[in-house]
């Protein structure tokens, strides 16, 4: 588990991203399942960036920078962090659990 707010996560756009959508808010969204892949299926949710402060992720950069790889490319890998309270939304609301403390 990952509770620290400053983290960042590698994250597949579900379409092409624009140098506007850097520092926006977006959301999450599953695509279909794939037992072949192995992998996540859940992407950036790029018609979503906005500055809605209730969306969960902030964008950060293409992975690798400006410069790197993934700019201009139809569906790059992103850079992101979670908004703030989003990282503990595992704790159900109202409850008087605390979230975990760094060790």
């Amino acid at each position: 588990m990952v509770d620290d707010p400053t983290a960042l996560f590698a994250i597949q756009a579900d379409s092409t991203v624009n140098n506007d959508d850097l520092a926006a808010n977006a959301a999450l969204v599953q695509g279909a399942s794939s037992a072949d892949l192995s992998i996540s299926r859940v992407s950036l949710d790029i018609s979503t960036a906005a500055t809605t402060a209730t969306l969960p992720l902030r964008i950060v950069d293409w992975l690798g920078g400006y410069n790197g790889d993934e700019y201009g490319t139809a569906f790059p890998i992103m850079v992101c962090r979670f908004n703030a309270g989003h990282q503990l939304s595992l704790i159900a609301a109202g409850s008087t659990a605390t979230a975990p403390s760094a060790a």
